[in-house]
């Protein structure tokens, strides 16, 4: 195995980071979100009946050019060559943030928090210098759920705009839809799925169906809990339904539940790949330390039956949190796709993964490279698609935010 890679700067927040995103409209900026446990002395002594309090904040950076690569906190707005952090304070702590991949709304991005709330943010570097470069849109919350549930994880729909998921610490998955304002227009009364231990993580499947004349559109969804489960299911959306009169989105079919992995499930990620029988590629990461290859046949396809084989698996030295792909390659003659993949993989630090594969499901897995400069959990890591590419990776306890480069983005590079 390679030599692990030597960071080319880094940094100790104030508060310990627990998801981290660049931001699409504005690739030399990124957001990190972190999570912080109110110490309470009372508790500490065993006064269960006592509320944990937490709190957090969102980061903004802006990276250098790459003649100076560093991150430098900005301690006045004069300082010659300094780029901002901006603190936002938040009184809630963050598990959660991801910017929406639609390209009319890629400034827009969702924070999960510690309170049941969905907030709903709009990055704008023009504001830098004048007022915040974070612009609060809107707060989603779900009717019954108090505010000591945690909102575990969310995800924007990769093709329908406006459409999200989230997950809480009550082991529920949530459908949640936005208007053209990006205020709350409907959550699903009653979960979509539903775990026997928490829901770590949700995501939906870059595919999607249109009825003809019905208005309907079909959407699988997954998610991932505490019980060594992945669960998916088909929805329907109703596009011209009201949250009073018709439920917006209808899930015609049971749950499947794939069963596996040896401990939770933490990180999904579906790709645009079909295998020759109708199987969709979806990745997985767990608390077992490894990344897992599947193909699922969407359950629309089979009147709601579980089609759904591991197709490789490897141990990648630590529990996979989280799973970015970098960059993917289909060939449409012979078949033959090929992903890199961006893993944080808690207390192993963070890998670059290859995969590889074909149509009739043959899958190979590797470890292109490692960063394992944390002294505590990977929870997470993003990238600029730069030559080479620049890596943003962070681990909790220790609070650290790292900069290194990995070689290229490019596969086969």
């Amino acid at each position: 195995m390679a030599e692990p890679i030597a960071s080319i700067g880094s940094l100790t927040l104030d508060l310990p980071p627990s998801c981290i995103e660049f931001c699409p409209a504005h690739p030399d900026y990124f957001c990190v979100g972190t999570y912080n446990l109110e110490r309470d002395e009372a508790r500490a002594q065993g006064d269960t009946s006592r509320p944990q309090n937490r709190n957090g904040s969102i980061l903004v950076f802006k990276t250098k050019d790459k003649k100076a690569l560093s991150l430098v906190r900005h301690a006045d707005m004069t300082g010659a060559g300094r780029h901002l952090i901006e603190t936002v304070v938040q009184p809630s702590a963050l598990l959660d943030l991801h910017f929406q991949p639609s390209k009319e709304r890629q400034d827009v991005f969702a924070v999960a928090s510690s309170t049941a709330t969905l907030s709903i943010f709009r990055l704008v570097p023009a504001n830098i210098g004048k007022s915040s470069a974070v612009e609060q849109l809107s707060v989603v919350r779900i009717d019954g759920i108090d505010d000591d549930v945690l909102f575990l994880s969310c995800a924007w729909h990769p093709a329908v705009p406006d459409l999200l998921a989230v997950t809480t610490s009550t082991c529920q998955v949530y459908i949640v839809g936005l208007d053209s304002s990006l205020q709350p227009k409907f959550v699903t009364k009653t979960p979509v799925l539903t775990h026997d231990l928490e829901a770590w993580t949700v995501v939906f499947s870059p595919f999607v169906s249109h009825s003809d004349g019905s208005g309907q559109t079909t959407v699988t969804i997954y998610s991932g809990g505490d019980d060594s489960s992945l669960r998916y299911t088909s929805c329907l959306l109703n596009a011209s339904s009201s949250s009073d009169e018709e439920e917006p989105v209808q899930v015609p079919y049971n749950a499947c539940r794939l069963t596996g992995h040896e401990s939770g499930v933490t990180a999904i990620l579906p790709m645009p790949i079909t295998n020759a029988d109708g199987g969709r590629i979806v990745v997985t990461g767990s608390y077992d330390d490894s990344i897992r290859v599947f193909s699922i046949v969407d359950p629309s396809e089979v009147f709601g039956a579980r089609r759904a084989k591991c197709l490789a698996d490897l141990n990648l030295g630590g529990g996979v949190w989280r799973l970015k792909l970098i960059s993917q390659h289909t060939e449409s003659q012979d078949g033959q796709w090929a992903m890199r993949v961006l893993a944080s993989c808690m207390h192993a630090g963070a890998r670059i993964v290859d995969i590889k594969g074909d149509a009739a499901g043959a899958c190979e897995i590797s470890v292109s490279a490692r960063f394992e400069e944390h002294k505590s959990m990977n929870y997470g890591s993003d990238f600029q698609l730069k030559e080479p590419l620049l890596c943003v990776s962070t681990s909790f306890y220790d609070k650290l935010l790292c900069l290194w480069e990995a070689g290229s983005g490019t596969l086969g590079a």
